[in-house]
């Protein structure tokens, strides 16, 4: 760990975006396989 609050955003702003280059497809793809889950969702936001 670290005491730099810098150092530990900067590692969760790139993790996050590894993650979301990661799911971005597999997630699409989901989608647009079940419509239905997608407007379930949109129901509840």
């Amino acid at each position: 760990m670290t005491d730099e609050l810098q150092i530990m955003v900067t590692a969760v702003v790139i993790t996050a975006l590894m993650m979301l280059a990661a799911a971005a497809d597999p997630l699409s793809r989901f989608s647009e396989r079940n419509p239905a889950l997608v407007m379930l969702a949109l129901a509840f936001r």
